[in-house]
């Protein structure tokens, strides 16, 4: 990050890993093929990406718990939820956002051929039944 990450809602007071506000999805697009991979964004990020650009995962940075966010997927996206990934780990240190996911979510270790777009916007802490965040 371009500045020190906070976490002015002190998540670890509830279970949380150093952040707080921000949220970002990871875009990773394996194939770059026409009609393969999901044009829109998960409901909320009110993006749309190109035909040829379309992804195929999407990892789901969030400073909420892997039990939140998963059920957030079941409830808000089920039809792409084979294609989210939640990190087993998330942490923030200084300046940087860490992940760790296995590769087999992945589909494969990462090629040097994929591409990635990177979402990031804030954190909604109380979410709508429809939406993960806002995007601003």
């Amino acid at each position: 990050m371009n500045a020190k990450i906070e976490d002015p809602w002190d998540s670890q007071a509830w279970g949380g890993n150093g952040f707080s506000v921000q949220m970002a999805f990871i875009h990773i697009d394996t194939d770059h093929k026409e009609g393969s991979g999901v044009l829109d964004g998960l409901p909320g990020t009110h993006v749309r990406f190109a035909p040829d650009e379309a992804w195929d995962r999407v990892i789901i940075v969030s400073p909420q718990g892997p039990t939140k966010v998963n059920s957030e997927v079941e409830l808000k996206c089920p039809e792409v939820k084979s294609k989210v990934i939640v990190p087993k780990v998330t942490r923030a240190s200084g300046r940087t956002l860490t992940v760790v996911v296995d590769n087999s979510a992945l589909g494969g270790a990462p090629q040097e051929s994929w591409g990635y777009q990177v979402l990031m916007q804030s954190n909604e802490g109380f979410p709508t039944s429809t939406i993960f965040s806002r995007a601003r």
